[in-house]
């Protein structure tokens, strides 16, 4: 996590049944990068081509 916070870097979070209670192991994850006060992007879908909105909403990302 410090070479990622040094690099600037972002995490990229994605889990299958997104919607439903998050596994013990989930919440760690989640705590360790805020912890290290790392961005994170949650994403509604494997490919990581959306991203979660702060209204909760999949918004798709737009090609490069």
């Amino acid at each position: 996590m410090r070479t990622l916070s040094e690099k600037q870097g972002v995490v990229w979070y994605y889990r299958e049944a997104g919607q439903q209670e998050p596994p013990p192991i989930a919440m760690e994850v989640m705590k360790t990068v805020a912890d290290a006060r790392l961005p994170i992007q949650l994403s509604s879908r494997p490919d990581y081509s959306d991203y979660i909105d702060e209204n909760r909403r999949s918004v798709t990302k737009k090609p490069k």
